[in-house]
């Protein structure tokens, strides 16, 4: 992909969010991919629903066994409630607002979630947590976007998050092919990963040692850009 396209060209750009990616300064598929983590969430591990405990952030995978949606009046507000379970036992989940959830997560469905557990007077339950659809309880974390190992938080604005930014980010990433400005002897040198492995690893990292090395190589480029134009 030309690192120079216009961010309106992908098909998951609508004309609403352009100025809104704009706030950002993302115009171009690199400013989109050079837009860097602030932070990132350790959902690695994935724990049984058993082992849940209350301000605890949880990765549980297991099949939706009951979801419907309830309107609270006067707010005007509609809560989606589910009822998730594994072998070890089940836990409901509460999303507000967000009543599509009922038709994608359907009963049977095999989900992967994760986001806060917590507690009130009717027990313990997760509070919009991330969802992703998965097909095998045993797929755990390879290849999840939004809820399975070191999972990569944006600076946002209104209308963009997180997870919509990991969504036009990653599938760039499968096909990136990125010209290294790097002679391979300095990157042999410095033992710095390539361009092309430092940009996906800024985004999604096995572990925080990728996380560190893919920032030496881009904190290398910049002080290296810097010299020259000095």
């Amino acid at each position: 992909m030309d690192l120079s396209l216009p961010i309106e060209q992908l098909k998951s750009v609508g004309p609403r969010n352009l100025p809104r990616l704009a706030k950002l300064g993302i115009k171009s598929v690199k400013d989109l991919l050079w837009h860097f983590p602030v932070r990132y969430e350790d959902y690695s591990r994935v724990i049984p629903i058993s082992e849940i405990e209350p301000g605890q952030k949880v990765n549980i995978q297991g099949e939706v066994l009951k979801i419907n949606n309830r309107m609270i009046f006067p707010k005007r507000m509609s809560i989606t409630s589910a009822l998730v379970g594994d072998e070890t036992g089940a836990v409901k989940v509460v999303w507000f607002n967000q009543s599509f959830i009922a038709n994608s997560l359907r009963e049977g469905t095999l989900v992967s979630l994760a986001g806060k557990a917590n507690l009130d007077k009717h027990g313990l339950y997760l509070s919009s947590p991330t969802y992703e659809k998965i097909n095998d309880i045993e797929f755990k974390n390879y290849n999840l976007t939004h809820t399975g190992g070191l999972i990569p938080v944006y600076p946002d604005t209104e209308g963009v998050t997180s997870k919509y930014l990991r969504f036009l980010i990653k599938p760039i990433l499968k096909d990136l092919d990125v010209a290294d400005p790097l002679p391979e002897k300095i990157i042999s040198k410095h033992k710095l990963p390539s361009l092309k492995d430092a940009v996906y690893k800024i985004h999604y990292p096995s572990n925080n040692e990728e996380v560190q090395q893919a920032k030496e190589r881009l904190a290398f480029d910049d002080l290296l850009l810097f010299q020259l134009k000095a």
